[in-house]
């Protein structure tokens, strides 16, 4: 099924504290696409990724319809998830090419994906991750998906700026 088409324009920016319940209620709904994720595990790292100013939310209308962390400091963007109903109007893609914008242009990103969730999988595969190893924590099976400096440079129009905290502006 082709993309559909954002209605109303999402608007991607930094997460707040005041996004904390709507996000974890975001992540209660996306859970099954996450079988690793505790909702304790996850509070925990969207706190600290919310200080950091290293999450960001995309609104629809007002709407909490997805949100990312990503760590500048190691290249690596560590959650993306969108609201079912928000899927497939490109929102993750914005997500990802805004986290983009605020990782150093002279290294890789990496991401670690559920081999058994094919719609992230394709998503990362489509913005010209590469597929690398396959890795086992505890019980459970990731893939690393690597973006090289070059390929980033390429996706990346226009570089943010980091704030003293380590996040972007």
């Amino acid at each position: 099924m082709p993309a559909q088409p954002i209605h109303s324009p999402a608007f991607i920016r930094p997460a707040v504290p005041a996004d904390f319940a709507a996000w974890m209620e975001m992540a209660a709904d996306v859970r099954d696409d996450f079988p690793g994720m505790t909702s304790a595990d996850h509070r925990d790292a969207m706190e600290r990724c919310i200080a950091r100013n290293t999450a960001l939310c995309a609104c629809v209308e007002e709407e909490f319809a997805g949100g990312t962390a990503f760590s500048p400091k190691y290249g690596g963007i560590g959650f993306l998830a969108v609201r079912p109903e928000y899927r497939r109007r490109g929102i993750g893609s914005l997500l990802i090419r805004e986290a983009l914008s605020c990782m150093p242009q002279d290294r890789g990103v990496f991401v670690h994906v559920y081999p058994g969730v094919s719609a992230a999988r394709f998503l990362y595969l489509s913005l010209g991750f590469r597929e690398d190893e396959f890795i086992r924590q505890e019980d459970q099976v990731y893939q690393i998906l690597v973006l090289s400096p070059e390929r980033l440079k390429g996706i990346v129009r226009q570089r943010r700026n980091f704030s003293a905290a380590g996040g972007c502006l």
